[in-house]
């Protein structure tokens, strides 16, 4: 079972996988961050951008390859969904991909959003922008053909349970 848990900047990803984890559960953290973070380069520059959504593009394949045959449920830190709104909304641009790797999920959660928080990693610049970016990722699922739960604001303990309860895990 592969379950998304996605949202844009400041929902509490993290925070939720990281209370997944300690619960036993394994995790697919967020490739972005990574790439982001390697690359030290977080200016939205076209050729940049490109390449950087493409590499995180490639590591999503990559790691859902790894757990594709795994019998117990994962929890991954976007989709590849998400990677392509990003790159839409960052240069205007469309990665083409293989349509078939973006249906392999079980569950679609997005996060509702808590107070916007800049940390100088996030490429959204400002709250409206998150608010903009969760939008488009909501759309994005609904398009493919998923039905995205919507996550309450509540604590990380609350919401690792109530994402637990509708994938049917008590």
């Amino acid at each position: 079972m592969k379950v998304v848990i996605t949202g844009s900047a400041s929902c509490g990803k993290t925070c939720l996988l990281k209370e997944l984890s300690e619960r036993g559960f394994k995790i697919v953290g967020d490739n972005a961050r990574a790439v982001l973070e390697e690359r030290k380069s977080y200016a939205p520059v076209r050729g940049e951008v490109r390449y950087r959504q493409t590499e995180i593009i490639r590591r999503q394949v990559l790691k859902e390859e790894e757990i594709e045959d795994l019998e117990e449920p994962v929890f991954l830190e976007y989709g590849l969904i998400d990677t392509l709104v990003y790159t839409k909304h960052l240069i205007n641009e469309t990665i083409e991909i293989d349509h078939d790797l973006l249906k392999g999920y079980d569950f679609i959660f997005i996060l509702e959003r808590l107070p916007f928080i800049q940390d100088g990693v996030r490429v959204e610049k400002n709250d409206k922008e998150a608010i903009e970016v969760q939008n488009k990722i909501f759309d994005a699922y609904v398009k493919v053909g998923y039905k995205p739960i919507i996550v309450p604001v509540l604590s990380v303990k609350e919401r690792a349970d109530f994402v637990l309860e509708k994938v049917g895990i008590h």
